[in-house]
């Protein structure tokens, strides 16, 4: 049985850094999930569509492999190799998403803007809000609740 005294040790204990770190580290498949639905529904990382195809007939053949963009509007999947690759990890203090595909430089220099830069990799606000709220947060809970064996209520 834990004493209050146990209970202050382990609270002092508590790197939120470290139980941050953690939480990310759990949670990067989901990342990587909600890039991919952002990018099959046709929205990069800005919130907006990509430029449209140039040719109209590989427009018709994109569409009907994914309406969900809109007609002519890319998702970045053909074959599916480019989305398989998509990984994320912490560099230092930040989350980066990036893809191993052979692809993906190209894609990259193609989908960027001088302004914005790459516009493939990242979340769009609502994306970041739901990663929060369903990953990052219960993550964090459990972690703190493993390391002082505190439980937390709603």
């Amino acid at each position: 049985m834990s004493t209050v005294l146990d209970l202050i040790n382990n609270l002092k204990e508590i790197s939120v850094m470290r139980i941050s770190i953690k939480a990310v580290e759990l949670s990067t498949d989901e990342l990587v999930l909600l890039n991919q639905v952002q990018l099959f529904d046709g929205t990069n990382n800005q919130g907006k569509t990509f430029k449209k195809y140039k040719w109209e007939e590989y427009a018709e053949e994109k569409n009907k492999q994914n309406p969900n963009p809109g007609f002519g509007y890319p998702d970045l999947k053909l074959s599916g190799s480019f989305y398989k690759s998509f990984y994320a990890e912490l560099r230092g203090e930040n989350i980066i998403i990036d893809a191993r595909d052979r692809k993906t430089g190209w894609l990259m220099e193609h989908y960027s803007t001088k302004s914005k830069g790459q516009l493939i990799f990242g979340l769009i606000p609502d994306n970041k809000a739901i990663f929060i709220q369903t990953c990052f947060a219960p993550d964090v809970q459990k972690l703190i609740e493993e390391q002082t064996g505190l439980k937390f209520t709603t």
